[in-house]
């Protein structure tokens, strides 16, 4: 049965001045734009989420999703909230030290911002990394904003209920309640769509405009997260890097709160790993582990083993479109509903903090009676941020493990001649990240120095293949020598990879994105 709203504009009840916004997703751009909203009392806020509220979960543990950095653009938007970091801050683990492992061969070096030229960093910007559960981030927010404004009439929060459909003709959406099964249409005068890679409010923009262009395609690799005890030789705020840890595998581990540890092992599709780590015994996970993971030992092989065989592969979709609203349905999307990515460079819920933060400087320049000029802006500002997030996370690493290997290594000159003379050559892409630029001029510099093309033309290419022959296009070509290349280039990466971490340690300090 569907019901109007009370909160409709035909109730009359609300000052003329105040505007009915509905932000649709409860994550964390969600959060901190329906926050910006309600501190500027001219808003009615409806916070529209599927999920549950995780201000009201008490045993966050068992809510686990997986690890992520925080870095400076995510940390400033939290920072500008008065009070907000410090609910965040509660939740994390502050970054001291940067580990590399090739091997069993430690690469280590501590964050230390004298490290990096003054010069080189954004006006007004720290260098700092900060590790947390994003879940724990959305509850963080949630919180806060349970203890700012639960009490207060203009935040109406709908947990638990699904966006199902934005009529473009009387301004309003429909929504479901998952427990009942009962729908209502609410009003609007301001839509944002902050509702994930499959959001609803960015095919209603889709259906509106024929001139908006959206892809959603995946990341060309699938992963696992466990959480396990931290191991003996990883210190408690020690992020650490495995490339190439196990046949076909890169690893990465960050370390939680409460002696724990988020390790995460993917590959790409067109590189399966050993049908071990694809078994569902956890007896046959333990046993592979323990034998081919060198890096460190492990507390308890048979909890990994037995976390990892109790979930599917995970994968993750990337989003790309070429305008981020709409003034004839007046809404408009950020976070991962106008540019989901790969978590390669860790930049994804920095650049969703970012939207946020955004939106509510051009409120502050144009304006709340401004919302045409307002999303505008927001499009103009946001697009090349966001197209810049999901080429970086794609194009920024090589599916070649030779052309990698290159930019691994010019990466590492270029950091060591910008560290003595900053004014003459740009860093690696990550360091200027970590520098705080805008993520629209470190693709800038990456594009200058060959990395863009090239290594658009290798992924490219590499996925086009893969799908040929998953698809039976093309016949597989049979490998003419036993040995495999890989495991002849494989001394070669190790000894470049050891090459350019001996330069990083002795010039600058490793930047978490």
């Amino acid at each position: 049965m569907v019901s109007f709203n009370r909160f409709s504009r035909t109730a009359g009840a609300d000052p003329p001045s105040t505007k009915k916004a509905i932000v649709v997703g409860a994550g964390p751009g969600g959060i901190l734009t329906a926050i910006h909203l309600l501190k500027r009392g001219a808003y009615e806020v409806v916070l529209v989420d599927p999920g549950q509220d995780y201000s009201m979960v008490k045993d966050l543990a068992s809510h686990r999703s997986w690890m992520i950095g925080l870095a400076t653009h995510g940390i400033s938007s939290l920072r500008e909230v008065d009070g907000l970091w410090d609910y965040v801050e509660k939740v994390g683990v502050r970054l001291d030290s940067f580990s590399i492992f090739l091997g069993q061969k430690e690469m280590r070096q501590t964050t230390d911002d004298a490290a990096t030229p003054k010069s080189a960093m954004k006006e007004g910007m720290s260098q700092e990394g900060f590790l947390v559960d994003r879940n724990f981030v959305v509850a963080a927010e949630a919180q806060y904003l349970s203890q700012t404004f639960g009490n207060d009439p203009n935040y109406k929060p709908k947990y638990g209920h699904r966006l199902l459909y934005v009529d473009d003709r009387q301004r309003r959406v429909l929504i479901r309640n998952d427990q009942t099964n009962e729908e209502e249409y609410l009003e609007y005068d301001v839509l944002i769509g902050a509702d994930g890679v499959r959001s609803v409010v960015r095919n209603a923009i889709q259906v509106n405009h024929r001139e908006f262009e959206c892809s959603v395609d995946d990341i060309f690799s699938e992963f696992k997260a466990v959480h396990v005890k931290l191991p003996p030789k990883v210190g408690p705020g020690t992020l650490t890097l495995l490339p190439n840890s196990m046949p076909n595998m890169n690893g990465i581990a960050l370390p939680e709160k409460g002696g724990m540890i988020c390790m995460t092992f993917g590959h790409n599709l067109d590189k399966p790993c050993d049908d071990e780590m694809m078994s569902d015994d956890p007896k046959i996970v333990a046993e592979y582990v323990k034998e081919k993971f060198q890096a460190y030992a492990l507390i308890d092989y048979e909890d990994f083993a037995a976390q990892w065989c109790n979930q599917s592969w995970n994968t993750t979709g990337q989003v790309h479109c070429n305008f981020y609203h709409s003034n004839k349905l007046h809404c408009l999307i950020l976070g991962d509903a106008a540019h989901a990515t790969s978590p390669s460079i860790g930049m994804g819920m920095n650049t969703a903090l970012s939207d946020a933060s955004c939106l509510n400087r051009l409120l502050d320049k144009h304006g709340d009676d401004s919302w045409d000029e307002v999303r505008q802006a927001f499009s103009h500002e946001r697009v090349k941020e966001g197209q810049s997030l999901t080429d970086l996370a794609y194009y920024l690493f090589s599916f070649d493990t030779k052309q990698q290997l290159r930019f691994l290594l010019a990466g590492a000159i270029r950091t060591a001649i910008w560290k003595r003379f900053p004014s003459l050559v740009n860093p690696d892409p990550q360091v200027l990240i970590g520098c705080g630029y805008k993520l629209s001029e470190v693709y800038a510099a990456a594009k200058s120095m060959g990395i863009i093309d090239a290594v658009h033309a290798t992924n490219d290419t590499a996925r086009r293949e893969y799908w040929e022959k998953r698809w039976g296009m093309i016949q597989e070509e049979k490998t003419k020598s036993g040995i495999s290349a890989k495991v002849l280039l494989l001394p070669v990466l190790c000894a470049g990879l050891a090459f350019s971490m001996y330069i990083y340690q002795q010039t600058t300090p490793p930047i978490l994105s």
